[in-house]
């Protein structure tokens, strides 16, 4: 691979692409409750208030949820900086995270008849932001950990003729 350094560039920057999308996602609609839509943020909030739940992973999963933009915002920083493995590995967990609650939530939606209901956009486009962001940060991994070449062409050319 001549240029390793430039591919692992673009897909680092892929994967903090991915992230940027996912956030946005998670500030799209996600919940309809009559003619309001609301954000994944306001329905974690809707959630907590009204004690909906007393499932102790679940609650964690609702405070870890308000951090991430900036848990977002740090794996992007990492990918900028040039920690990419760091980066990456930080990358994977949040998508992983973030996107299965957005694929569990971009599942249920598009019941349009009752008052209350998932919007699909903002799941989906938070699912595609982290699919986006796990394959950019795989690719950039592995980019970096391929066996570099040594000697080029005189290499090839030692040995049996």
């Amino acid at each position: 691979m001549p240029n390793r350094s430039l591919a692992t560039k673009v897909l680092a920057a892929s994967a903090a692409a991915g992230l940027v999308l996912a956030v946005v996602g998670s500030f799209l609609s996600w919940f309809r409750s009559g003619s309001v839509n609301r954000s994944s943020y306001q329905l974690v909030g809707l959630i907590d208030r009204f004690g909906l739940t007393d499932n102790t992973f679940v609650l964690l999963a609702l405070r870890v949820w308000i951090v991430v933009p900036l848990l977002a915002a740090a794996a992007i920083a990492l990918l900028v900086l040039g920690a990419t493995r760091t980066g990456a590995a930080v990358t994977v967990v949040l998508a992983i995270f973030v996107g299965t609650a957005a694929g569990f939530a971009a599942v249920q939606g598009g019941d349009e008849g009752g008052p209350i209901g998932v919007t699909p956009l903002g799941p989906v486009t938070t699912t595609i932001g982290t699919l986006v962001a796990v394959i950019g940060a795989l690719g950039a991994v592995a980019v970096s950990l391929w066996p570099r070449r040594r000697g080029g062409q005189a290499q090839r050319n030692r040995g049996v003729s």
